[in-house]
């Protein structure tokens, strides 16, 4: 289950790396696991002020807002409302080509450099020297092994909501490293 926060995160990292709204202006990102795509499309804190959210999933549901990739490209030729595209890269099919080079993509970078400095502007002072000193720590015990970004911005994201689980995401992280360097 994600933190009450991360949505809301997620929504003003995606409303800095979009900027201002054009009309007929579109954007997707294809780095989201699945679950998430769907997640912030049917949540209905996920908004971004003067662009339209949907995913682009194999069954559309317009009232939760899924669609094809047929109803994509229509947005797309119709050039209306300012768009975000949340692609289930999975599922969305060849259809999305002609959007994935046309329209503007939020890569995993971008995405994963702008939500977690948001997150930890959200952490409690006292809590930012400890949580960088864990993560750091993380980091170092997994050595050839990088923690995945998503794990870290929800790592911050719990950190920033509820200062206990700080210390049980720490010592989940390092006992999986070093499961890992006792069976290589």
């Amino acid at each position: 289950m994600l933190p009450d926060n991360v949505v809301p995160l997620l929504a003003k990292a995606f409303a800095k790396l979009l900027g201002r709204p054009t009309l007929g202006g579109m954007a997707y990102v294809r780095c989201l696991p699945p679950d998430i795509v769907r997640t912030l499309a049917q949540d209905s804190r996920f908004k971004i002020t003067g662009w339209q959210i949907a995913a682009v999933v194999e069954l559309e549901q317009t009232d939760h807002r899924l669609i094809t990739a047929d109803r994509a490209v229509e947005w797309r030729e119709d050039k209306q409302d300012a768009t975000l595209l949340l692609v289930d890269s999975a599922v969305a099919g060849a259809g999305m080509d002609g959007i994935y080079g046309a329209a503007l993509q939020i890569n995993r970078r971008g995405l994963f450099d702008t939500a977690p400095d948001l997150a930890r502007n959200h952490l409690p002072r006292n809590y930012k020297l400890f949580v960088k000193k864990a993560l750091t720590k993380a980091w170092r015990a997994g050595r050839q092994r990088a923690l995945v970004p998503w794990s870290v911005f929800i790592y911050l994201c719990r950190a920033a909501q509820d200062k206990a689980e700080i210390s049980k995401d720490c010592q989940k992280w390092l006992m999986a490293n070093r499961y890992q360097r006792q069976t290589q």
